[in-house]
C-alpha cells in the first residue's frame, strides 16, 4: 500500500495503478473515511503476477467497496474456484482530498485516521467462526449461489443488512471471498485495526 505525498500525486496514482486509468480521482466509490477537513480515498487495482494485498482487501471489504467477482456457471467439480479471488487488489494507493484538491496526506494524519479506515464485527469475521474446513468452502458457496446456496446468501442479506438487493448480494459475496482469503493464508482471526508499520 502506498500513501501519496508527492508534488504530482495524480500522475503517481496513474503510474502505480495502471489498470485504473479510467477511474476518476475522488470518486465516491473509492472513499473510505471523511473528516471535516478532508476525505480519504483508496485507488486500488489488480496487477497480474503480484500477490493479493490483504490489508487493502480488508480496507475495501470493511467499507463495502470491494468489487465482487463475476459468478461462474457449471458444476463445482469442474470450476476454477480460485478465479473468485480475481477482484482482490494487489495494490492500493491512499490519498486525501479537500474538495477537488489533493492534499498532502502525512504520516501523522494516517496515524490519526488509521482506526477509522477499518470496521470491526464484520460479516466475514462472523463467518470465520463457522468452522470451515477449507478456503474452498466459501468459494463453493459463491459458485453455487444461483442454486443450492442461494437461500444461504439471501438469509445473510436479510440477517445482516435487513434487505435483499443486488447491492447486499454483492456485499455478502465479497465477504465470502474475504473469508476464503483469510483461510487460504492461514489467518483465522482478524485484527482490527491491523498494525500500522512504516517501512521507509
Amino acid at each position: 500500500m502506498e500513501t501519496i505525498t508527492t508534488q504530482k500525486p495524480l500522475a503517481l496514482i496513474r503510474q502505480l495503478v495502471p489498470n485504473k486509468n479510467t477511474s476518476v480521482i475522488g470518486d465516491v466509490d473509492h472513499m473510505l473515511f471523511r473528516r471535516k477537513e478532508y476525505s480519504v480515498y483508496c485507488m486500488n487495482g489488480v496487477i497480474a503476477s503480484q500477490r493479493i494485498d490483504v490489508l487493502v482487501s480488508k480496507m475495501l471489504v470493511d467499507n463495502d467497496l470491494l468489487e465482487p467477482p463475476p459468478l461462474e456457471s457449471g458444476d463445482v467439480k469442474d470450476a476454477k474456484l480460485d478465479n473468485y479471488f480475481s477482484t482482490l487488489p494487489t495494490i492500493g494507493v491512499l490519498y486525501a482530498m479537500a474538495g477537488s484538491r489533493i492534499v498532502n496526506y502525512s504520516r501523522n494524519m494516517l496515524k490519526q485516521d488509521w482506526r477509522n479506515l477499518f470496521k470491526s464485527n464484520t460479516l466475514y469475521e462472523m463467518l470465520l467462526r463457522r468452522n470451515y474446513e477449507s478456503y474452498l468452502q466459501p468459494l463453493t458457496e459463491i459458485h453455487q449461489a444461483c442454486d443450492k446456496s442461494k437461500k444461504l446468501i439471501e438469509s445473510m442479506q436479510m440477517r445482516v443488512y435487513k434487505r435483499a438487493t443486488a447491492f447486499t448480494w454483492d456485499l455478502v459475496v465479497s465477504n465470502l471471498v474475504m473469508v476464503a482469503l483469510y483461510l487460504n493464508i492461514g489467518m483465522e482471526k482478524v485484527m482490527t485495526p491491523p498494525k500500522l508499520k512504516f517501512i521507509s
